[in-house]
């Protein structure tokens, strides 16, 4: 337990700090305690389970930090997790409550940029019309290749013929 004297705090604004740290065994041994209601609660205004308790079958029990992970459940591998991944339905309706709000979080060094332009030479072979397109594209070529190498249009015009 802290004292601080009010006496000696001078000034217009008081600030005051405390912390305390336990394990985890130990606050869920604080929960559980503190949760779990006396068998002989009076019940009668309430419908439903009574005594409502936490070892119950019928009832799930956890505690969440304001990030909505789970610090403490009945099912231990529940601890550390998105309270959203545990129960969704329940933290739908708490973030409508007011209670926690939606926020999208991206690890954009996860992300890798998609690269569009493909360097590969096995591309063109995926499908048949890159290789029927090639296929044209070396007729044609080397169709124009022949005939100016050989001078066809020459023939046209037979002046330049020697008699």
């Amino acid at each position: 337990m802290v004292e601080v004297d009010d006496s000696k705090v001078t000034g217009s604004t008081e600030e005051r700090s405390i912390g305390v740290q336990m394990t985890l065994g130990l606050m869920e041994s604080r929960f559980w305690a503190i949760a779990a209601q006396p068998n002989d609660t009076d019940c009668s205004s309430v419908e439903g389970i009574c005594p409502l308790r936490c070892d119950s079958i019928d009832i799930d029990c956890y505690v969440i930090d304001n990030n909505g992970f789970v610090l403490i459940s009945k099912q231990r591998n529940d601890a550390g997790r998105f309270f959203g991944e545990v129960d969704g339905s329940v933290m739908t309706t708490l973030i409508r409550m007011g209670m926690f709000k939606r926020v999208s979080l991206f690890d954009y060094q996860a992300m890798c940029k998609i690269n569009l332009h493909s360097v590969s030479s096995a591309r063109p072979l995926l499908s048949p019309f890159y290789g029927l397109a090639s296929t044209l594209k070396w007729f044609l070529s080397n169709f124009l290749l022949f005939l100016l190498e050989f001078n066809i249009c020459g023939l046209w015009h037979t002046e330049h013929f020697a008699e």
